[in-house]
Formats: C-alpha cells, sequence, structure tokens
C-alpha cells in the first residue's frame, strides 16, 4: 500500500504539467506491478479516528454511535457570482467535485491523506480522472474504481453527496452545522473546515471537510467575471 500511495503522489512532488501525468503514470506503474495484490477501494475504516484539533475553535467530533464509511478526496471548484454586486465581494453559489476513494489510504496512514489535497488541487481534474482509471485497471480491481462520487449542489442548493454512480447505496443531502477557518498550516485561500449534518439520504449521517487546499473567492468583484469558478481540493469523510 505505501508503494501505492508513493505512486499516486510522486508525479505531484516533481511539479509536472497535468498534461505529462498519464505518460508518467504508465512508466511507473511497470515498475509496480505489486499494485495487483493491493486493496485500492473499499477498506474497512470503522476505526479511523481522523483528527480534529487542527483549527481554532476545533470541530466537535461525530455524533454518538457513528463511525466512518467513508474517505474520499474531493477534487473540484467552489463556484462564486459577483452578478448582484460587481462592486462588492464575491457570493458563494454552491461547488461541483469528484470524489475519490480514499479509505485504503486512510487505514494506512493518515499522515499521507491529509497531504493529499495540497497536491491534487494541482493537478487538473481530467487529468487526475484519468490517472485514478488508469490505477485501477493495471491494479486489476475486478471493476472498481477510485472515482466512487460526486458533490454537487442540488436545485434547493443543499450540498449533496452522491455514491450511487458507483454502484453504493450511500447518498445524503446535508446541512451546514460548523464552519471554522482552515488552520495556519494550509495553502493560502483555503476554504473552512466544514461539519454538515443530515438533510436527507441513506447511509450517511454527517459529513465532515477538512485538510482543505484553494477554493476561497477574492476579496473583491473587481476585475472578477459574472460568474467564476476557483480550484480546490478537500478531504471528505463520511460518518454513518
Amino acid at each position: 500500500m505505501i508503494r501505492f500511495i508513493v505512486f499516486l503522489i510522486l508525479p505531484l512532488f516533481s511539479g509536472l504539467v497535468a498534461s505529462n501525468i498519464l505518460d508518467i503514470s504508465h512508466s511507473l506503474l511497470s515498475n509496480f506491478r505489486q499494485l495487483a495484490s493491493l486493496n485500492l477501494t473499499d477498506c474497512d475504516v470503522g476505526d479511523v479516528q481522523f483528527p480534529l484539533d487542527q483549527t481554532t475553535p476545533e470541530l466537535s467530533p461525530p455524533g454518538e454511535g457513528l463511525s466512518l464509511k467513508i474517505a474520499a478526496v474531493g477534487r473540484g471548484t467552489q463556484n462564486y457570482t459577483c452578478q448582484d454586486d460587481p462592486s462588492g465581494q464575491p457570493a458563494a453559489v454552491g461547488a461541483v467535485a469528484t470524489l475519490f476513494d480514499a479509505s485504503c489510504i486512510a487505514a494506512t496512514s493518515l499522515r499521507f491523506l491529509t497531504g493529499a489535497p495540497e497536491f491534487a488541487v494541482t493537478v487538473a481534474h481530467d487529468a487526475l480522472v484519468t490517472l485514478s482509471l488508469d490505477v485501477s485497471a493495471i491494479a486489476g480491481s475486478g471493476g472498481d474504481t477510485l472515482v466512487i462520487g460526486e458533490h454537487y449542489f442540488d436545485s434547493d442548493s443543499t450540498p449533496s453527496f452522491d455514491f450511487r454512480l458507483s454502484g453504493r447505496k450511500e447518498w445524503i443531502a446535508a446541512v451546514k452545522d460548523e464552519n471554522v477557518p482552515a488552520p495556519d498550516s494550509a495553502i493560502p485561500g483555503s476554504v473552512p473546515w466544514l461539519k454538515l449534518g443530515f438533510k436527507g439520504g441513506e447511509g450517511i449521517r454527517e459529513v465532515y471537510r477538512v485538510s482543505t487546499a484553494g477554493g476561497s473567492a477574492p476579496e473583491s468583484c473587481a476585475d472578477q467575471p459574472s460568474n467564476f469558478e476557483v480550484q480546490y481540493s478537500a478531504i471528505y469523510l463520511f460518518y454513518g
């Protein structure tokens, strides 16, 4: 598993452009045939305790009786508008993100997991999807893919997380319970950490957004288009 994690982050450390990632992945994978014997998805994370003491104030712990069901890295955009007040501050209008299965990394090394968003945000979204599919295919994951869900805001502006497209049953329409600034260790412009509660869904009762990287809007709408996106990544923890 450690070799798999190193594979995932090595192209990111090297500072290579996204267009080269697919070629690099093929080269690296030729030296990592051990992947075929590793679990890449659906690892048990019920006993994983993610540290929530890095922010001021701290996010409260999961509700009584809840345990971690899914750990994922989200990669997408935070979306903003300046239509209503072109001379004011951008207003948040939701987010979209692809959710990558990080449960096996969480079960192996939280240190690697917490650093993943800072590197993922430097890689183009489509290139990251392609890379994850490439890893899954060569690892012989039996049809399972590291792309396991999607995050979006529904027509009622409710933050939603849906894993059903990957064959799982879990999904949640959530409501914001807690919002704390990202810690000083986060890269500049990182969106806050969140704890989200239950509005509707199946199999998930609470969601945490932690280890955020990027996503914050500029302070002013000056020189900004009416609608724009800011790239971001984060770890999402799903409890049920």
